[in-house]
Protein backbone atom coordinates (compact mmCIF):
# COMPACT_ATOMS: atom_id res chain seq x y z
CA UNK A 1 0.00 0.00 0.00
CA UNK A 2 1.24 3.04 -0.75
CA UNK A 3 0.59 6.06 0.24
CA UNK A 4 1.41 9.55 -2.09
CA UNK A 5 -0.05 12.25 -0.15
CA UNK A 6 2.20 11.43 2.56
CA UNK A 7 4.92 10.77 0.40
CA UNK A 8 4.71 14.29 -0.94
CA UNK A 9 3.69 16.01 2.71
CA UNK A 10 6.66 14.53 4.20
CA UNK A 11 8.73 15.70 0.60
CA UNK A 12 7.60 19.45 1.02
CA UNK A 13 8.42 19.37 4.79
CA UNK A 14 11.75 18.25 4.15
CA UNK A 15 12.12 21.09 1.59
CA UNK A 16 10.41 23.57 3.95
CA UNK A 17 12.85 22.65 6.48
CA UNK A 18 15.80 23.11 4.83
CA UNK A 19 14.58 26.22 3.72
CA UNK A 20 14.30 27.04 6.89
CA UNK A 21 17.56 26.16 7.86
CA UNK A 22 19.12 27.80 4.64
CA UNK A 23 17.77 31.26 6.04
CA UNK A 24 17.69 31.54 9.58
CA UNK A 25 21.22 29.49 9.71
CA UNK A 26 23.50 32.72 8.16
CA UNK A 27 21.71 35.37 10.90
CA UNK A 28 22.20 32.50 14.04
CA UNK A 29 26.07 31.86 13.01
CA UNK A 30 26.49 35.93 12.84
CA UNK A 31 24.52 36.40 15.91
CA UNK A 32 26.71 33.31 18.19
CA UNK A 33 30.20 34.88 16.37
CA UNK A 34 28.96 38.72 17.51
CA UNK A 35 28.09 37.13 21.24
CA UNK A 36 31.60 35.52 21.86
CA UNK A 37 33.69 38.95 20.18
CA UNK A 38 31.43 40.73 22.55
CA UNK A 39 32.23 38.26 25.52
CA UNK A 40 35.36 39.09 25.71
CA UNK A 41 35.36 43.01 25.60
CA UNK A 42 32.66 42.77 28.59
CA UNK A 43 34.93 40.75 30.77
CA UNK A 44 37.90 43.54 29.92
CA UNK A 45 35.21 46.46 30.82
CA UNK A 46 34.68 44.42 33.55
CA UNK A 47 38.16 44.39 35.11
CA UNK A 48 38.05 48.30 33.92
CA UNK A 49 35.36 49.20 35.72
CA UNK A 50 36.36 46.98 39.16
CA UNK A 51 40.11 48.57 39.03
CA UNK A 52 38.07 51.88 38.55
CA UNK A 53 35.66 50.86 41.70
CA UNK A 54 38.99 50.71 43.74
CA UNK A 55 41.26 53.38 43.55
CA UNK A 56 37.90 55.48 43.36
CA UNK A 57 37.42 54.29 47.33
CA UNK A 58 40.94 54.67 48.17
CA UNK A 59 40.86 57.67 47.00
CA UNK A 60 37.38 58.84 48.87
CA UNK A 61 39.35 57.45 52.19
CA UNK A 62 42.14 60.14 52.00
Amino acid sequence: MQYPNLERGCRKLNEESMNLISNLGFPIAVAVYLLIRFEKKIGMLETAINKLTIILSSKEKK
